[in-house]
């Protein structure tokens, strides 16, 4: 079984975190902006 993985797997999406601010919310910003 082959599986095409792509370099950047966010690549074309998007994503809405509620709660940016503080707390998980801005973690989990902070890691999908990271990746691009």
């Amino acid at each position: 079984m082959n599986e095409h993985r792509s370099v950047r797997p966010l690549e074309g999406k998007v994503a809405a975190v509620s709660g940016a601010g503080q707390g998980v919310g801005r973690g989990i910003a902070l890691a999908l902006a990271s990746e691009g």
